[in-house]
């Protein structure tokens, strides 16, 4: 035990890449499937210095 292990990928090149185009309005919903998503969005957007998506027009779902 555990089950399971929560970890970021080991490239997150695509993961940024996404998270640029979504603060950049290029998406219309984004789906987060679970809390650790949100953990782990919410890291990504600190190291990648995007301070808010509601700019983006995004809808989120959790």
């Amino acid at each position: 035990y555990p089950c399971i292990a929560i970890a970021a990928p080991a490239d997150t090149g695509p993961l940024d890449g996404a998270l640029r185009d979504l603060a950049a309005g290029r998406f219309d919903w984004l789906v987060l499937t679970s809390s650790n998503a949100v953990t782990v969005l919410a890291e990504r957007l600190h190291i990648l210095a995007i301070d808010s998506l509601s700019a983006s027009g995004a809808a989120v779902a959790v």
